[in-house]
């Protein structure tokens, strides 16, 4: 029934039937699945069990128009583009400093991000662009700071490769970011172990979007 929700729906005269003709969706067999990459549903789930669960979130109606229901697309929404784009602010804000900005100057340019560009606008809609915003540009922060702070411990180049790997989860053409971050890790840090890190977490991230075609498509 959630279907109908993001999709349109005609009457087929020769089946007698109700069927879905196009929307926001991809079909296979008798299922539907979304015709994006499925890693804002995946953290949008995440949100919306913890919502339910926490906040007492009634379930999404199914079998009907979705438009009149607002409290999960609010929540769902802002646990993900909202959040992602506040924290992707904090990063700016602490990557400036790394760049002789002042206090001040780094609170200026997070605040302008967040308020002043279309950051503000996506962060109030389920899309996938904070979120692979949010990735990628944290991924190179933490790989600028484990080239030039000495940093590149397990835990930092593991977090980088997951961010860069899920980016892609969440909008395909990131990709060519994520190769472009994994080339900057191999330039900068000249090390085969973290460099060898970052990119194992980068597959492992990215083996979700594999695993989630195989579940779905086959």
């Amino acid at each position: 029934g959630l279907e109908r929700q993001c999709g349109i729906q005609e009457f087929n005269l020769g089946t007698r039937r109700p069927e879905m003709v196009d929307g926001d969706l991809a079909r296979h067999g008798s299922h539907f699945y979304t015709d994006k990459a499925p890693g804002m549903s995946l953290l949008g789930a995440i949100v919306y069990a913890i919502a339910k669960t926490v906040g007492g979130l009634p379930d999404h109606p199914v079998d009907e128009a979705a438009i009149p229901y607002w409290p999960a697309d609010y929540f769902v929404t802002l646990g993900t583009s909202g959040v992602l784009t506040a924290l992707l602010a904090v990063v700016i804000y602490a990557f400036s400093l790394r760049l002789g900005a002042t206090h001040a100057g780094g609170v200026v340019l997070g605040l302008a991000y967040g308020l002043g560009t279309p950051a503000l606008v996506y962060a109030t809609l389920f899309y996938g662009h904070q979120a692979s915003a949010f990735c990628t540009f944290t991924s190179f922060f933490l790989l600028y700071r484990a080239a030039h702070e000495g940093r590149p411990n397990v835990w930092n180049m593991l977090l980088a490769g997951l961010l860069a790997g899920f980016s892609v989860v969440v909008e395909y053409q990131t990709a060519v970011i994520s190769v472009v971050l994994g080339l900057y890790a191999i330039v900068a840090i000249r090390r085969v172990a973290p460099v060898l890190v970052f990119g194992c977490a980068g597959v492992l991230a990215g083996a979700l979007l594999a695993a989630y075609n195989y579940r779905a498509f086959g």
